[in-house]
């Protein structure tokens, strides 16, 4: 087995991590951990559809990334939106989600088909979640009253939020094309990503391993 499809494989398989965790905390965990359950439950389904579509069938997988981005940003913007106070910030998150999922529709029949890198709509997605991400930090830096920021899961979760996104966002805008010219390249990047989303991962058992019980 090459370096590349170990990094895929590991990459595919570390969603299990939070899976299991989150499966251990539902009764006291609240909605918090319920919405990243069911978050690392989807990319579970999407992880194993992919790597059957691509390896097992030998096919495109690219339609994968029309199904779960889209549901990424609508389950991590909601986990995230728990943190807020702030009502209008809230409100603020759920019409974004509305507004991710309507330009996901528009960009399968009008730009992006199925066969294709959904690269418009990750690009969005990614931006918001930054956003969003930066906001909360912004928002825990200045409470003076939150000394131990480590131990927040909402500042945990936002800082692996920053990594995968702004980490995974250039691999799908450039795949297609870089696949074209270089598959050495795409390959490298390729392993980029799946480092991100290894490192986004165990984050995200670490924030649901550290929620307190209700």
């Amino acid at each position: 087995m090459d370096i590349f499809r170990f990094f895929v494989y590991l990459s595919a398989s570390s969603i299990l991590v939070p899976l299991v965790v989150a499966s251990f905390r539902l009764r006291n965990g609240g909605p918090f951990v319920w919405i990243l359950f069911s978050y690392a439950l989807v990319i579970s389904f999407v992880e194993g559809g992919g790597l059957y579509t691509a390896y097992m069938l030998g096919k495109n997988n690219f339609w994968l990334s029309h199904l779960y981005v889209p549901l990424e940003y609508m389950l991590l913007s909601l986990a995230l939106s728990l943190g807020f106070q702030n009502k209008a910030i809230r409100q603020g998150i759920y019409l974004s989600i509305g507004l991710v999922l309507l330009f996901a529709v528009a960009n399968l029949f009008l730009w992006q088909p199925l066969d294709t890198m959904n690269s418009y709509v990750r690009t969005l997605s990614s931006t918001l979640m930054s956003l969003q991400a930066l906001l909360y930090l912004y928002k825990a830096f200045m409470d003076m009253t939150n000394v131990k920021l480590l131990r927040d899961s909402f500042f945990l979760l936002s800082v692996g939020i920053l990594i995968y996104f702004v980490g995974t966002v250039f691999l799908y805008v450039f795949l297609e094309n870089m696949i074209r010219e270089s598959r050495p390249l795409a390959r490298s990047f390729m392993i980029i990503n799946s480092m991100c989303t290894i490192t986004f991962n165990l984050i995200v058992a670490t924030v649901l391993w550290r929620v307190p019980r209700r």
